[in-house]
């Protein structure tokens, strides 16, 4: 006989249920955890007969964005002498947020024979600031992977990258999926984690193109008026969204809205990578992906699906699968149900750790709602 089977030990919870782990974390308010609160994923959808992520659609499929860092080296667009002698710094952060300085000489030949920065910039992930010691009136400086993508520039007669031409790992961009006139001009806020795990906020305003990939820049966020009032920074750390949404009422017209990279310019979407969408009509996503910030203890605490009354007794599996940042080892937990499923017991997740909710219809496709709830609680 071979034994399949293991036996794990670990330390029992002080709660059992979703009442039970409200009343834990409450406790610990003003202590143990500055400040708490739940999201509630309301969710109403028409399943397809496969495994259908509950936030996105049938067209429309989502990913995650990496935090891979990137070797930089130092180029030109064109070889000439006048770049020979100039020293170019760029300030950086790695994807743990550590903030690396580095400089690159120029050279007669940078655009055929790319330099090295030194120190060696080979954990990048987000540039903070490129400058160069002297003006270029031939040559745009570039620090870029080699052969491949640019992440910062200086144009000729300037001394610095500006904002728009600072590209990190997490650079993302506003759009309609597909073209019509009620997105024009439309106000669109995000609430995001950086690599690090840093909560912070988005604004990206479309422009009177609603296929135009337009740049999120960072912003500062007001709880009374849940608007998010834009900074100067364009968001280069970019590395899991929490929630998308505008406050412009939605039409008939108003057609997905979604998070994209700057690969995504077809106007089908058929390129790039999708990171989050706020489905037709609708003023916000329904977000049923959590990734747990770096200082917080996070729980998904209680899940609740249930199909139409008018639905056959179909077989419906509902899946919770999440990521450990620490040990990368994937966990699937999946129930099977006919008519409701109700969960309450709380599965404490580490930091960073990826969840995503998927369901699928057995049988012919019918409608399905739910609540999703995931208790948050920022350490002190």
């Amino acid at each position: 006989m071979v034994d399949t089977g293991s036996v794990v030990k670990k330390p029992i919870a002080p709660y059992c249920d979703y009442n039970s782990l409200n009343r834990y974390v409450h406790s610990r308010v003003g202590g143990h955890y500055s400040e708490a609160h739940a999201f509630h994923t309301n969710l109403t959808m028409l399943t397809t007969g496969t495994d259908d992520e509950l936030e996105a659609d049938d067209a429309i499929a989502l990913s995650y964005i990496g935090r891979t860092e990137v070797t930089l080296v130092l180029s030109g667009s064109a070889d000439n002498a006048s770049t020979n002698g100039k020293i170019y710094t760029l300030v950086y952060k790695d994807q743990d947020g550590v903030s690396h300085t580095t400089v690159g000489t120029g050279t007669a030949t940078l655009n055929s024979v790319p330099v090295a920065f030194v120190p060696a910039c080979a954990d990048f992930y987000c540039p903070v600031s490129f400058t160069a010691s002297a003006a270029d009136a031939n040559v745009n400086v570039i620090a870029l992977v080699a052969a491949g993508a640019t992440h910062a520039t200086i144009s000729t007669t300037t001394t610095a990258a500006t904002e728009a031409q600072l590209i990190g790992i997490g650079a993302v961009y506003g759009r309609s999926h597909t073209a019509h006139g009620d997105a024009d001009s439309k106000v669109h806020y995000m609430e995001y984690l950086t690599g690090y795990g840093t909560v912070k906020y988005g604004h990206c305003t479309q422009t009177t193109t609603s296929v135009d990939e337009i740049r999120f820049f960072e912003g500062t966020y007001t709880a009374s008026t849940d608007l998010v009032t834009a900074l100067t920074t364009t968001v280069k750390d970019f590395y899991r969204v929490r929630r998308l949404w505008t406050l412009t009422t939605p039409t008939a017209n108003s057609h997905e809205w979604i998070l994209t990279d700057a690969d995504c310019g077809n106007v089908d979407g058929s390129s790039g990578d999708i990171y989050g969408l706020i489905l037709e009509g609708k003023y916000e996503s329904i977000m049923t992906r959590y990734t747990c910030p770096v200082g917080y203890d996070a729980w998904v605490a209680k899940i609740d699906v249930a199909a139409a009354v008018s639905a056959a007794a179909d077989s419906y599996t509902f899946t919770q699968t999440w990521v450990n940042r620490y040990s990368a080892i994937t966990h699937v937990t999946l129930w099977e149900f006919t008519y409701t499923l109700h969960k309450e017991d709380p599965i404490l997740l580490d930091e960073l750790t990826d969840v995503i909710f998927t369901i699928n219809d057995l049988a012919t496709a019918d409608n399905i709602s739910g609540d999703i709830v995931i208790v948050e609680a920022k350490l002190v």
